[in-house]
């Protein structure tokens, strides 16, 4: 599963998680995001639906105060960097994190 994929397992959490940590929007763009291939095809070129002819990737938005905006969408995207990260499964607290949101 792609990185940004990743960001939205199980139920948006991580994302949502960004999102109040840091008040900015977090969204996944792009091919692949729509799990039905054909779906994705009869999709791609509409109005809205843009993006879906772009490599999968995140974008970040916000409105704040020009006085901080900045930092803000600056720890959004630290935060999402450190998600996309591959790493040892076995030490992967976001994953394991997820799992047990999945459970309860």
């Amino acid at each position: 599963m792609s990185p940004e994929l990743m960001l939205l397992a199980p139920r948006g959490n991580s994302l949502k998680r960004v999102e109040a940590s840091t008040g900015c929007r977090v969204f996944i763009r792009g091919k692949g995001l729509i799990k039905d291939p054909d779906k994705e095809e009869s999709l791609r070129g509409r109005l809205g639906y843009e993006h879906l002819s772009d490599p999968l990737h995140v974008l970040i938005g916000a409105e704040f105060p020009a006085n901080i905006i900045g930092v803000r969408l600056k720890q959004a995207k630290e935060i999402v960097e450190e998600l996309r990260k591959p790493v040892d499964e076995t030490h992967d607290f976001y994953k394991k994190q997820q799992l047990r949101e999945l459970i309860y």
